[in-house]
């Protein structure tokens, strides 16, 4: 059923891995210009939680939101939106501070409107592609980027049907691996070019021993211990992901390995996964 309920969406949507990558690579080659320039942009701390879909990130978000100082914001569509004009003058040669700055102040304005406080996370899935950008218009913002197992992460994708249209990628098993794989290089790319302000946290560590992992990413935040972090399935917000079942349970590792049950029926995912993507061929 899962095999068949994908064909038919794939005949309904089409997609292109080599468009995906060739955007991934404009991005990349966007960051020594990024680099030169530095924009009078606000500094006012916003976080960003993002990753692979499945990964965790709705938790990870919630367990920020679960501090009395920080609200959630959710899937917010605002950063390419305010971005657009700056990374078109970039694309044209002509890099504009001010552009960078004005499109950080747009991104602030929504997304506290969105969110309902000052201090707030976008969950996004899309920023884990453009992080050296969102970092030029938002200088103090923080990135925490999601890894979890490939394969767990490639079966829960292919599992669940997302909006249409949405995720092309993810109706077939060998693209799903070929996009997870892009997905690494350009997490790699971004946290070894901005190793101060991105966070990777792995999923598997996340539910074995909770605690360190949540200390540590309430550090990275900047914020004030609080024990309610511990406990995000208290924190009564409101989520409209897939994860909304999961992030009203406590944390554990009911998720972990599930993949392993259709092992045989996943493997052009798995085999898919052996390749890694160059960004720079």
């Amino acid at each position: 059923h899962v095999h068949r309920a994908n064909r038919l969406m794939a005949s309904e949507f089409g997609y292109s891995f080599d468009a995906d990558l060739a955007a991934a690579r404009a991005l990349v080659a966007d960051w020594p210009v990024l680099q030169s320039i530095a924009p009078e942009a606000p500094s006012d701390p916003v976080f960003f939680v993002t990753g692979l879909p499945r990964s965790g990130t709705t938790l990870v978000e919630t367990i920020l939101a679960a501090h009395s100082g920080v609200a959630a914001g959710g899937e917010m569509p605002f950063l390419n939106r305010a971005l657009a004009p700056a990374l078109e003058g970039l694309r044209a040669g002509v890099p504009d501070p001010g552009a960078f700055a004005a499109a950080g102040a747009r991104y602030l304005a929504a997304g506290r409107r969105r969110a309902g406080g000052t201090l707030f996370t976008d969950k996004a899935i899309s920023t884990f592609s453009r992080v050296g950008h969102a970092a030029t218009a938002l200088p103090g913002a923080r990135f925490v980027i999601l890894d979890r197992d490939p394969r767990d992460v490639g079966w829960s994708i292919y599992r669940n049907m997302f909006a249409p249209g949405s995720h092309r990628y993810a109706t077939d098993l060998a693209t799903i691996g070929r996009y997870i794989r892009l997905h690494d290089a350009l997490v790699a790319f971004w946290a070894d070019a901005l190793p101060d302000r991105v966070m990777r946290i792995s999923y598997e560590a996340l539910t074995a021993e909770p605690e360190p992992v949540i200390r540590d990413l309430v550090a990275f935040a900047g914020l004030d211990w609080e024990d309610a972090c511990l406990a995000p399935e208290k924190s009564g917000r409101r989520v409209e992901t897939l994860s909304f079942a999961q992030v009203r349970q406590p944390i554990g590792r009911q998720a972990v390995a599930g993949w392993r049950a259709h092992e045989s029926d996943l493997a052009p995912l798995i085999a898919a996964l052996e390749t890694e993507i160059d960004l720079f061929a």
